[in-house]
């Protein structure tokens, strides 16, 4: 069984992210959260997003995997379009989906995503929060 290979390593997740979580879940892992807070609120929310809208960005999801005689750390790096956002758009989506919680201000699986990007290169999870491909394909090489 290949979830059977990872039952003897700890692993650590230094997110509260919710879709971190239900991603390592979905692959059948446990895992323990270590987190601290990251002030976020309604301004910030709008000055990023504005700051996203009609352009190119990129999302770096850096992994580390260690334990006491190894270690590997790796990053993905996907690039995000969005369109010309208008303010109603950001205070819409602000309003109803409070993405105070996330890196960039958004959630690619949420509102903002399927109105507002056009296009997307590389790991659509990555963007979501963890490049599971890559980050499987390492622990399976760990």
């Amino acid at each position: 069984m290949i979830n059977q290979r990872f039952e003897n390593y700890h692993l650590i997740l230094a997110s509260q992210s919710p879709r971190r979580q239900y991603l390592l879940k979905e692959l059948g892992l446990s895992f323990e959260i270590r987190t601290t807070n990251v002030p976020a609120n309604y301004k910030e929310a709008v000055g990023m997003l504005s700051k996203l809208s009609g352009k190119k960005h990129e999302v770096i999801t850096a992994v580390c995997l260690k334990t006491k005689s190894k270690r590997k750390t790796f990053s993905v790096i996907s690039s995000v379009y969005f369109k010309e956002l208008t303010m109603e758009e950001i205070d819409y989506y602000i309003e109803n989906f409070q993405p105070f919680d996330k890196a960039g201000g958004y959630g690619i699986q949420e509102w903002i995503g399927y109105i507002g990007i056009s296009k997307i290169e590389g790991s659509f999870f990555n963007i979501m929060g963890l490049p599971v491909k890559e980050f499987y394909e390492e622990l399976l090489k760990f």
